[in-house]
């Protein structure tokens, strides 16, 4: 939380399972507990840059605030990115032109949010076509911007390892695994949440678990489906899953051995028997 505010979806995301486990299970003490935890975690987020406010002598002021983010993440610059929702210098240039005034900002980027949702409700098809391809440029872009982060770091540029992965042919077959490990991982992702699901009365620890990481993963899908957009705040979700995934190819690969051992059996049995 403190590195980037978004982060606080996590948090939310355990405090919410924590306290829904506290009720079914009646621990009703910890509550209140889980709710100060995260008030003090919220409160700390802010306490290096107090600090470093303290020690330069400089105050920050309190930047762009959160709504410049989502007017950037509801409308599209096309002469600075091709992809709906993506950042643009729009906030950046308000801030100036306002000096950098909260009120005044808030005031634009709210201007900016009803007039884009004014033309999704006015034309659902343009809506359609925003929304999907903002999905689909953060949540389907395998390498989630690492190797575009990794190119300004000369460091790496100079070194053999970059340069095989990165140049043609190679760079293109590393996108095409990427692609395919991506998919892999997505698809047995949704195969363990839903077996966890399905097998609730039997391991009820390991359900809460699965829905601890579902509930973060739509939290972050929800939050970047109005939010300034970059696949690389997916890496985190996208980390995420591999503990489902798991699951997943777990379920399987138990699937798979008791069908096995089902065949085999009927194979060894003798006629007769």
């Amino acid at each position: 939380m403190t590195i980037k505010g978004t982060e606080i979806l996590f948090v939310l995301s355990i405090t919410a399972i924590f306290t829904i486990s506290s009720i079914r299970k009646h621990r009703y003490v910890f509550i209140p507990i889980i709710l100060l935890l995260f008030l003090f975690a919220k409160w700390s987020s802010n306490l290096p840059i107090l600090l470093l406010q303290h020690l330069t002598g400089q105050e920050f002021g309190k930047g762009l605030p959160q709504v410049s983010w989502i007017a950037i993440g509801l409308t599209q610059q096309s002469q600075q990115t091709t992809m709906p929702g993506w950042w643009n210098t729009s906030a950046i240039q308000i801030f100036n032109i306002t000096q950098g005034d909260t009120a005044l900002q808030q005031t634009f980027a709210r201007t900016t949010i009803w007039s884009s949702i004014s033309g999704f409700l006015s034309d659902p098809q343009y809506a359609w076509n925003f929304f999907s391809q903002k999905i689909a440029s953060e949540w389907a872009e395998p390498t989630h911007q690492s190797l575009y982060y990794s190119s300004f770091i000369q460091r790496g540029k100079d070194s053999s390892l970059w340069t095989m992965f990165t140049t043609e042919p190679n760079g293109h077959r590393l996108i095409a695994f990427q692609n395919v490990y991506q998919f892999i991982v997505y698809a047995l992702a949704s195969l363990g949440i839903a077996t966890a699901v399905k097998q609730k009365q039997d391991n009820a620890q390991e359900f809460e678990v699965m829905c601890l990481i579902s509930i973060m993963i739509m939290a972050g899908f929800f939050c970047f489906l109005l939010w300034e957009a970059k696949s690389v705040y997916v890496l985190p979700f996208a980390a995420l899953m591999t503990i489902p995934a798991s699951h997943g190819l777990q379920h399987i690969g138990g699937g798979a051995s008791l069908a096995y051992r089902k065949i085999r059996r009927k194979s060894e049995t003798k006629p007769g028997e």
